[in-house]
């Protein structure tokens, strides 16, 4: 399906159609596993190699991550406990 979408037009990065969401250019599936989708209905999880902006956006999530858990432990280590929360 990705190639009959890809010869009938020339994506630049992402697009999508009723049937299916394709990178332009396609993209490096490194592995597939099955699991649950939306709704819980069955479904395969694709983990794949993502372009260098792709990359840096999780880094920069990571280095976030990193530094709340640190904000955190300081927060239990000066009132023995820790609460969150967020909205979204």
């Amino acid at each position: 399906m990705y190639r009959e979408h890809v010869a009938e037009r020339e994506p630049e990065g992402w697009y999508s159609s009723r049937d299916m969401d394709v990178f332009g250019g396609g993209i490096t599936i490194l592995a597939a596993i099955p699991g649950k989708a939306t709704f819980n209905i069955p479904g395969v999880h694709l983990i794949y190699r993502a372009a260098d902006e792709g990359f840096e956006s999780y880094v920069q999530s990571a280095e976030i991550v990193a530094e709340f858990c640190e904000e955190a432990i300081a927060l239990i280590s000066v009132d023995g406990s820790c609460e969150m929360s967020w909205s979204g």
